[in-house]
């Protein structure tokens, strides 16, 4: 599929790009790949799956092989280790300019799916930096990749189902485990109960992550009120509003949730509804010939991903009729998935008490060390931006942006070109092209 390369770049033509290779951009480059489109997959992690499928070489979980397997097709290729870092329109194509281990990279394509999945939500409080405290999803990456943590101390704190299943990897990599913290009461989880009533996977799921964790303290209604250590993380604080508990730790992974990757959605001027990228029945944004999947139309799981992967695939092949059989099953696939999501989302809602948590030496932007104290509450988000350099490091205000806005009220800043941190070189345009 490279048609022309440069010392400068590669040039990849396909019928369709997919940006990101976890189940909703897998199963829309199978659905294409199916109907004979040429597929490019565009991925930043070294090995598909994204994060909930996350693995080491030669461990592929069963749920992902079928999906892995499609990726042989002809005419499917997968650019691993490749950020986008800009997109725009030029001669009825669309044209994604690619940074990624060979250097640059030009992908030009009749469409894309946006299949960018989600982040960690963080709440900060005292002691959130420091070494050995990380989010959830984020140390159960590591763990997934080789972390041992045989005999350590570990807790794990936040919001949301994840939380079970990061402390059940934790146990298999030998964590000694304290406990698991959700922020969420007794009275919201019990309105767990008639969701998983209508989803007995999920039911099933739930009781297996149960089994595992008996006898290991799960407490709701319990958050993390400071982490302390000098070097590394040695104590948590915790707290249920009326008692405090101080915990022997060395490794707290804790978060509050996911948020949606609309950088490149938005970069491209894609529409939103509700602060995420909005789609219709065939997962097409409001520009012709860019769709959207999975947790970029908003957080609701890997059904919902797999579903609106597949509708999207299909969509861009010119293939989707929701009236056929299979239409009719994956719209009845993703209305569920994207139900219980929105089920979910309001049981897990955070607890204004975690608002008061930051001291004014809290850092709200560790890439940057602005504390909490640096910003006035009357300013914006440029403002912000503009005074203390908040969201202006590597992350590009990924992290440091929901925390301000849930503590500030900050609204979304603009997104520019580039919406990833890439090497200078890359940026570069040399005339070679």
């Amino acid at each position: 599929m490279i048609e022309a390369t440069t010392r400068s770049t590669a040039t990849i033509q396909a019928d369709l790009a997919v940006v990101g290779a976890g189940p909703a951009g897998l199963a829309a480059a199978a659905a294409a790949a199916a109907k004979g489109l040429k597929v490019c997959i565009l991925d930043e992690t070294f090995r598909p799956g994204g994060q909930i499928w996350r693995h080491l070489p030669g461990e592929e979980p069963r749920a992902a092989r079928r999906l892995f397997a499609a990726l042989a097709a002809p005419g499917v290729q997968v650019r691993s280790g490749a950020s986008v870092f800009d997109s725009w329109s030029e001669g009825g194509a669309w044209r994604l300019a690619v940074s990624g281990p060979g250097g640059r990279l030009l992908v030009a394509a009749g469409a894309v799916v946006l299949a960018c999945g989600a982040r960690e939500e963080f709440s900060p409080f005292p002691g959130w930096t420091l070494p050995g405290v990380m989010g959830a999803g984020g140390g159960q990456a590591l763990l997934k990749e080789g972390l041992d943590l045989r005999g350590e101390p570990t807790l794990v704190a936040g919001s949301g189902p994840l939380l079970l299943q990061v402390a059940a990897t934790a146990l298999e990599h030998g964590a000694r485990l304290l406990g698991v913290l959700e922020q969420a009461p007794w009275s919201r989880l019990s309105g767990m109960a008639p969701v998983l009533a209508s989803r007995p996977a999920k039911a099933l799921q739930a009781l297996r992550l149960g089994w595992t964790l008996r006898g290991r303290p799960y407490r709701p209604g319990w958050w993390v009120k400071e982490a302390r250590g000098g070097e590394r993380l040695e104590t948590v604080v915790i707290t249920d509003g009326r008692r405090e508990k101080a915990v022997p730790c060395r490794w707290l992974f804790c978060s509050l949730g996911l948020v949606p990757n609309l950088e490149l959605g938005r970069l491209l001027g894609c529409a939103l509804d509700g602060g995420v990228l909005a789609a219709d029945d065939g997962q097409c944004t409001s520009l012709p010939g860019i769709y959207a999947a999975g947790e970029v139309c908003g957080v609701a799981g890997v059904d919902a991903a797999l579903a609106e992967g597949r509708i999207a695939g299909m969509a861009a092949a010119g293939a989707w009729n929701p009236a056929s059989p299979e239409g009719r099953a994956l719209v009845r696939d993703r209305r569920r998935a994207r139900a219980m999501g929105a089920k979910l989302l309001e049981l897990f809602q955070p607890r204004k008490e975690l608002l008061a948590l930051p001291r004014p030496d809290t850092l709200v932007c560790r890439c940057e060390d602005v504390p909490f104290s640096a910003v006035d509450p009357a300013w914006g988000a440029r403002e912000t931006k503009l005074c203390t350099r908040a969201g202006m490091g590597p992350c590009q205000g990924r992290v440091c942006g929901p925390i301000l806005a849930r503590h500030f009220g900050h609204g979304l800043d603009t997104v520019r070109l580039p919406v990833k941190c890439v090497p200078v070189e890359v940026l570069v345009d040399l005339g070679e092209d």
